[in-house]
Protein backbone atom coordinates (compact mmCIF):
# COMPACT_ATOMS: atom_id res chain seq x y z
CA UNK A 1 0.00 0.00 0.00
CA UNK A 2 2.66 2.49 1.09
CA UNK A 3 4.65 1.68 -1.95
CA UNK A 4 1.91 2.17 -4.52
CA UNK A 5 0.76 5.48 -2.57
CA UNK A 6 4.44 6.34 -3.19
CA UNK A 7 4.47 5.11 -6.97
CA UNK A 8 1.17 7.86 -7.10
CA UNK A 9 2.75 10.95 -5.66
CA UNK A 10 5.92 10.32 -7.84
CA UNK A 11 3.96 10.02 -10.94
CA UNK A 12 1.94 13.15 -9.81
CA UNK A 13 5.11 15.17 -9.56
CA UNK A 14 6.33 13.97 -12.35
CA UNK A 15 3.51 15.36 -14.49
CA UNK A 16 3.27 18.47 -12.52
CA UNK A 17 7.14 18.98 -13.83
CA UNK A 18 6.32 18.57 -16.82
CA UNK A 19 3.53 20.52 -17.40
CA UNK A 20 5.71 23.51 -15.81
CA UNK A 21 8.61 22.55 -18.33
CA UNK A 22 6.32 22.75 -21.21
CA UNK A 23 5.03 26.12 -19.57
CA UNK A 24 8.11 27.51 -19.53
CA UNK A 25 9.61 26.59 -22.22
CA UNK A 26 6.27 28.00 -24.18
CA UNK A 27 7.18 31.49 -22.35
CA UNK A 28 10.98 31.19 -23.55
CA UNK A 29 9.72 30.58 -27.37
CA UNK A 30 7.13 33.10 -27.13
CA UNK A 31 9.81 35.70 -25.90
CA UNK A 32 12.12 34.77 -28.39
CA UNK A 33 9.82 35.30 -30.78
CA UNK A 34 8.49 38.84 -29.54
CA UNK A 35 12.88 39.23 -29.79
CA UNK A 36 13.33 38.47 -32.82
CA UNK A 37 10.21 40.53 -34.35
CA UNK A 38 8.43 37.19 -35.32
CA UNK A 39 5.41 37.08 -33.02
CA UNK A 40 4.09 40.54 -33.22
CA UNK A 41 5.74 43.97 -30.63
CA UNK A 42 4.65 45.08 -27.77
CA UNK A 43 4.70 48.17 -29.49
CA UNK A 44 1.72 49.55 -31.53
CA UNK A 45 2.44 52.65 -33.47
CA UNK A 46 -0.33 54.85 -34.12
CA UNK A 47 -1.51 56.61 -37.49
CA UNK A 48 0.50 59.84 -38.40
CA UNK A 49 -1.00 62.82 -40.16
CA UNK A 50 0.72 63.41 -43.98
CA UNK A 51 0.16 66.73 -45.62
CA UNK A 52 1.78 68.28 -48.51
CA UNK A 53 2.46 72.30 -47.68
CA UNK A 54 0.92 74.49 -49.79
CA UNK A 55 -2.35 72.26 -50.86
CA UNK A 56 -4.43 72.42 -47.92
CA UNK A 57 -7.37 70.52 -49.60
CA UNK A 58 -5.10 66.73 -49.44
CA UNK A 59 -3.84 65.43 -46.43
CA UNK A 60 -3.22 61.49 -45.81
CA UNK A 61 -3.21 59.11 -42.71
CA UNK A 62 -0.40 56.81 -42.65
CA UNK A 63 0.04 53.58 -40.77
CA UNK A 64 2.88 51.11 -39.42
CA UNK A 65 0.86 48.02 -41.60
CA UNK A 66 -2.17 47.59 -43.80
CA UNK A 67 -4.22 44.98 -42.14
CA UNK A 68 -7.22 44.85 -44.57
CA UNK A 69 -5.29 45.61 -47.43
CA UNK A 70 -7.13 49.47 -48.22
CA UNK A 71 -4.38 51.33 -48.02
CA UNK A 72 -2.05 52.06 -50.47
CA UNK A 73 2.20 52.43 -50.47
CA UNK A 74 2.61 56.47 -48.99
CA UNK A 75 3.34 59.11 -51.47
CA UNK A 76 6.62 60.24 -52.79
CA UNK A 77 8.07 62.61 -50.69
CA UNK A 78 11.08 63.61 -52.38
CA UNK A 79 9.48 66.10 -54.23
CA UNK A 80 7.92 69.48 -52.61
CA UNK A 81 7.61 70.26 -49.68
CA UNK A 82 6.14 67.63 -46.98
CA UNK A 83 4.83 68.05 -43.51
CA UNK A 84 4.43 65.14 -41.09
CA UNK A 85 2.65 65.13 -37.82
CA UNK A 86 1.97 62.84 -34.61
CA UNK A 87 -1.04 63.04 -33.51
CA UNK A 88 -1.00 63.64 -30.15
CA UNK A 89 -3.03 66.60 -28.86
CA UNK A 90 -1.67 69.14 -30.53
CA UNK A 91 -0.27 67.27 -33.04
CA UNK A 92 3.41 67.24 -32.77
CA UNK A 93 5.91 67.94 -36.14
CA UNK A 94 8.43 64.54 -36.82
CA UNK A 95 10.76 64.72 -39.48
CA UNK A 96 9.50 63.42 -43.36
CA UNK A 97 12.29 60.85 -42.58
CA UNK A 98 10.36 59.34 -39.95
CA UNK A 99 7.65 58.18 -43.03
CA UNK A 100 9.30 54.99 -43.62
CA UNK A 101 8.13 54.25 -40.28
CA UNK A 102 4.36 54.34 -41.39
CA UNK A 103 4.68 53.74 -44.97
CA UNK A 104 0.95 52.87 -45.94
CA UNK A 105 -1.28 55.67 -46.25
CA UNK A 106 -4.94 56.62 -47.11
CA UNK A 107 -5.61 60.02 -49.15
CA UNK A 108 -8.57 62.61 -48.58
CA UNK A 109 -9.31 65.03 -51.24
CA UNK A 110 -11.45 67.42 -50.21
CA UNK A 111 -13.49 70.56 -51.96
CA UNK A 112 -13.53 73.75 -50.12
CA UNK A 113 -17.25 74.93 -50.15
CA UNK A 114 -18.43 79.06 -50.45
CA UNK A 115 -18.99 78.66 -46.70
CA UNK A 116 -15.63 77.57 -45.67
CA UNK A 117 -16.71 73.96 -44.84
CA UNK A 118 -14.96 70.94 -47.02
CA UNK A 119 -16.47 67.93 -48.37
CA UNK A 120 -15.25 64.53 -49.05
CA UNK A 121 -14.93 63.64 -52.27
CA UNK A 122 -14.74 64.91 -55.74
CA UNK A 123 -16.59 68.48 -56.46
CA UNK A 124 -20.39 68.87 -57.06
CA UNK A 125 -22.33 70.47 -59.41
CA UNK A 126 -24.24 73.78 -57.81
CA UNK A 127 -27.62 72.09 -59.19
CA UNK A 128 -28.00 68.36 -58.71
CA UNK A 129 -27.61 67.18 -62.61
CA UNK A 130 -31.23 66.37 -64.12
CA UNK A 131 -32.82 63.04 -63.11
CA UNK A 132 -30.79 62.89 -59.73
CA UNK A 133 -31.92 62.88 -56.15
CA UNK A 134 -29.25 64.38 -54.32
CA UNK A 135 -28.58 63.77 -50.15
CA UNK A 136 -26.54 65.33 -47.86
CA UNK A 137 -24.66 62.74 -45.86
CA UNK A 138 -23.64 64.24 -42.52
CA UNK A 139 -21.75 62.98 -39.34
CA UNK A 140 -18.45 63.03 -37.39
CA UNK A 141 -15.44 61.04 -38.36
CA UNK A 142 -17.25 57.66 -39.01
CA UNK A 143 -19.33 58.87 -41.92
CA UNK A 144 -16.69 60.81 -43.13
CA UNK A 145 -14.82 57.67 -43.64
CA UNK A 146 -11.41 58.02 -41.67
CA UNK A 147 -8.47 55.41 -42.34
CA UNK A 148 -10.61 54.11 -45.89
CA UNK A 149 -10.37 55.58 -49.23
CA UNK A 150 -13.05 57.29 -50.81
CA UNK A 151 -14.96 54.58 -52.98
CA UNK A 152 -15.11 52.45 -49.49
CA UNK A 153 -16.64 55.39 -47.41
CA UNK A 154 -20.34 54.46 -46.19
CA UNK A 155 -21.81 57.21 -48.55
CA UNK A 156 -19.76 56.30 -51.59
CA UNK A 157 -20.61 52.71 -51.25
CA UNK A 158 -24.39 53.43 -50.55
CA UNK A 159 -24.22 55.89 -53.56
CA UNK A 160 -23.12 52.55 -55.51
CA UNK A 161 -26.07 50.30 -54.19
CA UNK A 162 -28.59 52.78 -55.09
CA UNK A 163 -27.50 53.35 -58.34
CA UNK A 164 -26.72 56.52 -60.59
CA UNK A 165 -30.31 58.16 -60.07
CA UNK A 166 -28.74 59.08 -56.36
CA UNK A 167 -25.76 60.98 -55.21
CA UNK A 168 -24.76 61.49 -51.77
CA UNK A 169 -22.59 64.47 -50.52
CA UNK A 170 -20.12 63.63 -48.00
CA UNK A 171 -20.20 66.52 -45.71
CA UNK A 172 -19.58 64.81 -42.42
CA UNK A 173 -16.50 66.15 -40.81
CA UNK A 174 -14.09 64.56 -38.04
CA UNK A 175 -14.81 65.93 -34.40
CA UNK A 176 -18.48 67.04 -35.35
CA UNK A 177 -21.08 66.88 -32.83
CA UNK A 178 -24.96 66.67 -33.44
CA UNK A 179 -24.93 70.59 -32.19
CA UNK A 180 -22.68 71.28 -35.42
CA UNK A 181 -24.42 69.41 -38.02
CA UNK A 182 -27.42 71.18 -37.28
CA UNK A 183 -25.64 74.07 -38.84
CA UNK A 184 -23.84 72.38 -41.41
CA UNK A 185 -27.36 70.82 -42.41
CA UNK A 186 -28.98 74.29 -43.15
CA UNK A 187 -25.33 75.57 -44.99
CA UNK A 188 -24.94 73.12 -47.04
CA UNK A 189 -28.50 72.08 -47.74
CA UNK A 190 -29.25 75.94 -49.36
CA UNK A 191 -25.68 75.54 -50.98
CA UNK A 192 -26.27 72.21 -53.06
CA UNK A 193 -30.08 72.24 -53.31
CA UNK A 194 -30.58 69.12 -51.44
CA UNK A 195 -33.76 68.28 -49.81
CA UNK A 196 -32.50 65.06 -47.90
CA UNK A 197 -30.48 64.47 -45.78
CA UNK A 198 -29.08 61.61 -43.46
CA UNK A 199 -27.04 62.29 -40.12
CA UNK A 200 -24.72 59.80 -38.67
CA UNK A 201 -24.66 59.65 -35.09
CA UNK A 202 -22.01 57.98 -32.60
CA UNK A 203 -21.94 57.67 -28.89
CA UNK A 204 -19.44 60.75 -28.69
CA UNK A 205 -21.68 63.54 -30.42
CA UNK A 206 -22.83 64.97 -26.98
CA UNK A 207 -21.64 67.67 -25.38
CA UNK A 208 -20.03 67.13 -22.29
CA UNK A 209 -20.37 68.79 -18.68
CA UNK A 210 -17.32 69.72 -16.87
CA UNK A 211 -16.99 66.73 -14.80
CA UNK A 212 -17.19 64.42 -17.65
CA UNK A 213 -14.71 66.59 -20.10
CA UNK A 214 -12.06 66.31 -16.75
CA UNK A 215 -12.76 62.43 -17.07
CA UNK A 216 -11.26 62.36 -20.78
CA UNK A 217 -7.90 62.30 -19.86
CA UNK A 218 -8.16 58.80 -17.77
CA UNK A 219 -9.80 57.03 -20.25
CA UNK A 220 -9.67 56.80 -24.74
CA UNK A 221 -12.51 57.41 -26.92
CA UNK A 222 -12.90 53.57 -28.17
CA UNK A 223 -11.67 55.06 -31.43
CA UNK A 224 -7.78 56.44 -32.00
CA UNK A 225 -5.23 55.10 -29.42
CA UNK A 226 -2.81 57.39 -29.31
CA UNK A 227 0.82 56.64 -28.55
CA UNK A 228 0.98 58.61 -25.21
CA UNK A 229 -1.69 56.64 -24.29
CA UNK A 230 0.51 53.15 -25.28
CA UNK A 231 3.75 54.67 -23.75
CA UNK A 232 1.82 55.39 -20.52
CA UNK A 233 -0.02 51.98 -20.59
CA UNK A 234 3.24 50.36 -20.94
CA UNK A 235 5.08 52.09 -18.85
CA UNK A 236 2.51 51.08 -15.83
CA UNK A 237 1.91 47.12 -17.12
CA UNK A 238 5.57 45.94 -16.54
CA UNK A 239 9.01 47.54 -15.46
CA UNK A 240 11.53 48.12 -18.25
CA UNK A 241 14.09 45.40 -18.83
CA UNK A 242 11.68 42.50 -18.31
CA UNK A 243 10.36 40.02 -20.32
CA UNK A 244 8.41 41.62 -23.33
CA UNK A 245 5.84 39.05 -23.21
CA UNK A 246 5.24 40.43 -19.70
CA UNK A 247 4.99 43.89 -21.00
CA UNK A 248 2.84 42.64 -23.87
CA UNK A 249 0.34 41.17 -22.06
CA UNK A 250 0.42 43.50 -19.43
CA UNK A 251 -0.48 46.61 -21.87
CA UNK A 252 -3.20 44.55 -23.00
CA UNK A 253 -4.84 44.01 -19.86
CA UNK A 254 -4.38 47.85 -18.69
CA UNK A 255 -5.65 48.92 -22.48
CA UNK A 256 -8.41 46.79 -21.42
CA UNK A 257 -9.40 48.13 -17.97
CA UNK A 258 -8.98 51.39 -19.45
CA UNK A 259 -11.39 50.50 -22.14
CA UNK A 260 -14.16 49.44 -19.24
CA UNK A 261 -13.72 52.56 -17.91
CA UNK A 262 -13.99 54.36 -21.12
CA UNK A 263 -17.95 52.83 -21.70
CA UNK A 264 -18.52 53.65 -18.44
CA UNK A 265 -17.94 57.25 -19.22
CA UNK A 266 -19.79 56.97 -22.20
CA UNK A 267 -22.72 55.84 -20.61
CA UNK A 268 -22.18 58.46 -17.68
CA UNK A 269 -22.45 61.04 -20.84
CA UNK A 270 -25.97 59.86 -21.42
CA UNK A 271 -27.07 59.36 -17.59
CA UNK A 272 -29.22 62.52 -16.80
CA UNK A 273 -27.11 62.77 -13.26
CA UNK A 274 -24.19 63.68 -15.07
CA UNK A 275 -25.13 65.79 -18.20
CA UNK A 276 -28.49 66.75 -18.00
CA UNK A 277 -28.15 70.14 -19.66
CA UNK A 278 -26.37 68.57 -22.42
CA UNK A 279 -28.76 65.96 -22.89
CA UNK A 280 -31.53 68.26 -22.88
CA UNK A 281 -29.40 70.58 -25.91
CA UNK A 282 -29.16 67.22 -27.40
CA UNK A 283 -33.16 67.07 -27.32
CA UNK A 284 -32.93 70.63 -29.34
CA UNK A 285 -30.96 69.47 -31.88
CA UNK A 286 -32.64 66.26 -32.62
CA UNK A 287 -35.87 68.44 -32.81
CA UNK A 288 -33.88 70.80 -35.23
CA UNK A 289 -33.11 68.26 -37.67
CA UNK A 290 -36.46 66.95 -37.69
CA UNK A 291 -38.01 70.49 -38.74
CA UNK A 292 -35.42 71.92 -41.07
CA UNK A 293 -37.90 73.73 -43.47
CA UNK A 294 -37.41 72.40 -47.18
CA UNK A 295 -35.31 69.06 -46.03
CA UNK A 296 -36.12 65.66 -44.83
CA UNK A 297 -33.43 63.98 -42.69
CA UNK A 298 -33.23 60.14 -41.37
CA UNK A 299 -31.05 59.71 -38.32
CA UNK A 300 -28.91 56.57 -38.05
CA UNK A 301 -27.17 54.80 -35.26
CA UNK A 302 -23.34 53.49 -35.70
CA UNK A 303 -22.30 51.81 -33.17
CA UNK A 304 -18.26 51.94 -31.85
CA UNK A 305 -16.80 48.87 -32.69
CA UNK A 306 -16.60 47.49 -29.20
CA UNK A 307 -17.77 44.09 -27.97
CA UNK A 308 -20.01 43.38 -30.57
CA UNK A 309 -19.29 39.89 -30.07
CA UNK A 310 -21.24 39.91 -27.34
CA UNK A 311 -24.04 42.40 -26.32
CA UNK A 312 -23.02 45.72 -27.67
CA UNK A 313 -21.54 47.54 -23.94
CA UNK A 314 -23.46 51.06 -25.70
CA UNK A 315 -26.87 49.96 -26.70
CA UNK A 316 -28.35 51.66 -23.11
CA UNK A 317 -26.78 55.14 -25.46
CA UNK A 318 -28.73 54.19 -28.74
CA UNK A 319 -31.65 53.34 -26.84
CA UNK A 320 -32.35 56.60 -25.24
CA UNK A 321 -30.70 58.96 -28.43
CA UNK A 322 -33.23 56.29 -30.44
CA UNK A 323 -36.40 57.33 -28.53
CA UNK A 324 -35.54 60.95 -28.21
CA UNK A 325 -34.81 61.36 -31.97
CA UNK A 326 -38.58 59.77 -32.41
CA UNK A 327 -40.05 61.89 -30.04
CA UNK A 328 -38.71 64.31 -32.15
CA UNK A 329 -40.23 62.81 -35.04
CA UNK A 330 -37.00 61.92 -37.02
CA UNK A 331 -36.86 58.34 -38.70
CA UNK A 332 -34.28 55.97 -36.79
CA UNK A 333 -32.08 53.37 -38.00
CA UNK A 334 -29.85 51.66 -35.13
CA UNK A 335 -26.97 49.43 -36.93
CA UNK A 336 -26.00 47.76 -33.55
CA UNK A 337 -28.07 44.75 -34.44
CA UNK A 338 -26.51 44.51 -38.32
CA UNK A 339 -22.76 44.17 -36.80
CA UNK A 340 -24.17 41.75 -33.96
CA UNK A 341 -22.24 39.26 -33.45
CA UNK A 342 -18.90 40.06 -35.80
CA UNK A 343 -15.74 39.80 -34.67
CA UNK A 344 -14.75 43.43 -33.03
CA UNK A 345 -11.31 43.76 -34.82
CA UNK A 346 -12.13 42.63 -37.90
CA UNK A 347 -14.04 45.46 -38.66
CA UNK A 348 -11.67 48.22 -37.34
CA UNK A 349 -9.51 50.41 -39.94
CA UNK A 350 -6.15 49.22 -37.95
CA UNK A 351 -5.28 47.71 -34.51
CA UNK A 352 -4.96 51.48 -33.14
CA UNK A 353 -7.27 52.81 -35.41
CA UNK A 354 -10.93 51.65 -34.26
CA UNK A 355 -12.84 53.60 -37.44
CA UNK A 356 -14.87 51.48 -39.41
CA UNK A 357 -13.15 49.53 -42.39
CA UNK A 358 -14.57 49.27 -45.72
CA UNK A 359 -15.99 45.82 -44.84
CA UNK A 360 -17.89 47.73 -41.98
CA UNK A 361 -19.12 50.41 -44.26
CA UNK A 362 -20.40 47.91 -46.57
CA UNK A 363 -22.42 46.33 -43.90
CA UNK A 364 -23.56 49.69 -42.73
CA UNK A 365 -24.42 50.35 -46.17
CA UNK A 366 -26.60 47.84 -47.16
CA UNK A 367 -28.36 48.00 -43.81
CA UNK A 368 -29.57 51.77 -44.62
CA UNK A 369 -30.23 51.50 -48.13
CA UNK A 370 -32.65 48.18 -47.34
CA UNK A 371 -34.00 50.14 -44.62
CA UNK A 372 -34.71 53.37 -46.30
CA UNK A 373 -36.26 51.19 -49.55
CA UNK A 374 -38.15 49.38 -46.98
CA UNK A 375 -39.44 51.09 -44.04
CA UNK A 376 -39.00 55.21 -44.75
CA UNK A 377 -41.63 55.56 -47.80
CA UNK A 378 -41.08 58.38 -49.91
CA UNK A 379 -37.63 59.28 -48.67
CA UNK A 380 -35.84 57.78 -51.82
Amino acid sequence: MGSHTHNSGRRVLLRLLAVLGGTLLAIALAEAALRLGLGGTPHLLTKRSLRPRGQPLVMYHCYDSNPNGEMAPAPDTGQGAWELFQLTLPPTPLPVARLRETPFCVRYDRVQTASGRRLRGPAPSVEPPAGVRRILGLGDSFAYGEGVPQHRTLFAQMEALLGPAYEILNGARPGDDTHAEVAALLDLGRQFHADRALVVFIANDIQLSESLRQRQSRIYDLINIRDKLLQDEQAKAWPAGRLQLAQLLGTRLALWRTGRSTIQWYLDSYDPRHNSENLAALAQDLAALAQMPGMRTVLVLYPLLEGLEGRYPLQPIHDRVAAMARAAGLPVLDLAPAFAGMRTSSLWVHPTDHHPNGKAHAVAARAIVDWLRRQVPGFL
